[in-house]
């Protein structure tokens, strides 16, 4: 990879990075999307928009508030994107590269800097209008168990296993839309409030020819109505997110009103349920002591679960993120200019939070200075918790002085660092009682703030 990715940037000097893109984008389509858990090939195609981002910026001196919006949208990051939305929207391809599409999109719109709020917001809005044409499909409870029946006899009994099946593209994309409101909530809240408070001042016998420094607002409505009827269909695409996306996404929704309150008390009750108990055990496994991985230690705590925004929680959909942290070491400086890192409080972090956590951020700091423990003791740690690594202690001790992919203070990983009860058992495991409705709102959210601010590990 460290050879690529020096050929692309020699190359790069003599054709565009659009030129090199169209080259690559054939493989894209027949090998990348179709491979299974690619880990780093992929984030050629990250760092050709992040070059092309650059070069366009460089190469257009226009007024600054205009280069803001209009430059940035013309870059090859959008199109990349574009393309992402066709492949997921193109009922003529397997369902299976439908929702690989549907991770890239999620993950490349998530994770690439390359890519402007406008852009994040007409992905975000493409997907709902998707799950809105699913809704309206099977609008009631029983047409969805009809289908269910029908591929019982591929997928065994008619239980809720086979809904995840049987409903797997609609649960990943909307699951899609929740991950990219985790890392760029606040930014495409903002982007829609002011698009829309910009076409409302906007003359309507205004020039077509008129440069436009918004995306009209009906392409990128992200409004409360449209998450609310999603997250109160009966096939509960939240029930079935991964565990960190679903906390994070209701955290959001919480600080923004994205949900109808009544709704989301609801949500977040059920929320308590799945996780209830675990929280506790969670919180005393991320006080633990923590030396600097190697690659391949990191790779194997990814299929576990914990890397970059992957997190620790239920993961009914076996959800894989394509732009996770990028962990090899040699050329990763070529991947870390263009690329976002998860910082457990973008979109929803405020003044009141330094206040409601002030004891997390104590704990944290513990956490920190338990990371830059010595190498001895350290190696006793790990002999305890994995036997096998006392041959990568100086491994280990190479990378720290020579290049860290994992610094305490840098960011958190998206991740409620709990190991939650399936979500696949019997519903009426999970009806709410008077009990659970007596439980405050706020002890929940705030339990889930701590639970996030305790898991400063890996970005």
């Amino acid at each position: 990879m460290y050879l690529t990715f020096q050929n692309l940037a020699s190359a790069s000097e003599i054709k565009s990075p659009k030129d090199l893109y169209k080259m690559i984008i054939t493989t894209f389509d027949s090998v990348i999307l179709t491979t299974h858990k690619s880990k780093f090939v992929q984030f050629v195609i990250l760092f050709l928009c992040g070059l092309d981002h650059d070069k366009y910026s460089h190469d257009h001196h226009l007024d600054i508030e205009v280069e803001l919006h209009s430059s940035e949208q013309a870059t090859l990051s959008r199109e990349f994107a574009a393309k992402l939305i066709d492949l997921v929207l193109d009922s003529f391809r397997p369902s299976i590269n439908r929702q690989s599409a549907a991770c890239y999109l999620a993950s490349f719109v998530s994770r690439s800097k390359s890519v402007c709020a406008g852009t994040a917001c007409e992905a975000v809005a493409a997907i709902l209008r998707f799950a809105e044409a699913y809704m309206d499909t099977y609008h009631t409870a029983a047409l969805a168990r009809n289908a269910e029946r029908a591929a019982s006899t591929d997928f065994g009994s008619g239980n809720q296993t086979s809904k995840v099946v049987v409903h797997s593209l609609f649960y990943t994309v909307c699951q899609a839309a929740f991950y990219i409101m985790c890392f760029r909530g606040r930014e495409c809240i903002e982007y829609y409030e002011q698009a829309v408070a910009y076409y409302a001042t906007l003359d309507e016998t205004h020039d077509d020819e008129q440069i436009l420094l918004y995306t009209e607002p009906s392409l990128i409505e992200i409004g409360s109505k449209r998450w609310t009827r999603l997250v109160s269909h009966h096939l509960h695409p939240l029930k079935y997110c991964l565990e960190s996306v679903r906390g994070e996404f209701l955290l959001l929704s919480d600080k923004f009103d994205l949900i109808d309150e009544t709704v989301l008390n609801r949500l977040i009750i059920e929320d308590r349920k799945m996780a209830s108990g675990t929280n506790k055990a969670a919180s005393n496994s991320a006080r633990k002591p923590a030396s600097i991985q190697t690659a391949a230690i990191l790779e194997k705590r990814r299929i576990n679960g914990g890397v970059g925004g992957l997190g620790r929680g239920s993961n009914p959909l076996d959800s894989f993120f394509p732009f996770d942290p990028y962990l090899l070491r040699r050329s990763y400086t070529f991947v870390d200019p263009y690329y976002r890192h998860w910082n457990g409080g973008d979109a929803t972090h405020d003044d009141d939070d330094n206040n409601d956590e002030s004891d997390v951020e104590q704990t944290c700091s513990v956490h920190d200075d338990e990371i830059s423990v010595s190498d001895d003791s350290s190696s006793d740690e790990s002999e305890q918790s994995h036997g096998d690594r006392e041959d990568d202690e100086s491994d280990d001790e190479s990378i720290h002085k020579e290049h860290s992919l994992v610094e305490a203070n840098e960011c958190t990983p998206m991740s409620l660092t709990s190991t939650t009860c399936s979500v696949l058992g019997d519903d009426s495991e999970n009806e709410i009682t008077a009990e659970d409705m007596a439980v405050p709102k706020d002890t929940w959210m705030a339990e889930l703030k701590r639970a996030r601010a305790l898991s400063v590990e890996d970005c």
